[in-house]
């Protein structure tokens, strides 16, 4: 399974949700990829007020503030 994290540098609840993602990583199969807001206009005007989002298959599942639990659970209502 491959996630895409929106994120931005200097961002505390980024930090936070990339630290649910290793919990949850450590039971569920997953890799990441982390996309910098920053980077791309198109990114930053969809996601500046919701970032971090977690998307899988191109839907978001998770934004915000999210735990190790609900997160995990979504990830294996999804499997």
């Amino acid at each position: 399974m491959h996630l895409v994290v929106y994120s931005k540098p200097g961002c505390p609840l980024c930090d936070e949700g990339l630290e649910v993602l290793d919990e949850v990583g450590e039971t569920v199969t997953f890799t990441v990829e982390v996309r910098n807001i920053l980077s791309d206009p198109g990114w930053f005007a969809k996601y500046r007020h919701l970032v971090p989002v977690v998307e899988r298959d191109g839907r978001p599942i998770a934004t915000l503030r999210f735990d190790a639990r609900s997160l995990r659970a979504i990830l294996e209502e999804k499997s």
